[in-house]
């Protein structure tokens, strides 16, 4: 029965963790999105596991998870750290306060 369990939860993260990547593609050139946006398009309250499924992303060219920021403007987490983050969001053309490093209007997807 455990068994079972395990192999479902399984099943159900990784058709999770491809629906996250699946709304990550599509976020276009100059526009970003927030956590709590992708879990609330997937049915997912808990939006920090959002995040720890973005942290597992392998392919960053592919999948620009950079482009995924918290839902206060604040920049979030990424893999190859903060630093790089606001790199990649300045080169998509995203504007960033300096003031609590935050983005101060989101121009949502």
């Amino acid at each position: 029965m455990k068994k079972t369990r395990k192999l479902s939860e399984r099943g159900l993260k990784s058709k999770i963790k491809c629906r996250v990547f699946q709304l990550v593609k599509r976020i276009p050139k100059g526009k970003i999105t927030t956590y709590k946006e992708i879990g609330q398009k997937i049915g997912i309250k808990s939006y920090h596991v959002i995040g720890q499924i973005l942290k597992e992303n392998k392919d960053l060219e592919k999948i620009p998870c950079y482009k995924v920021v918290m839902s206060d403007g604040s920049i979030g987490g990424y893999s190859l750290g903060k630093l790089e983050k606001i790199k990649r969001l300045k080169l998509d053309g995203i504007k960033i306060s300096r003031i609590k490093t935050r983005i101060p209007q989101i121009e949502k997807f």
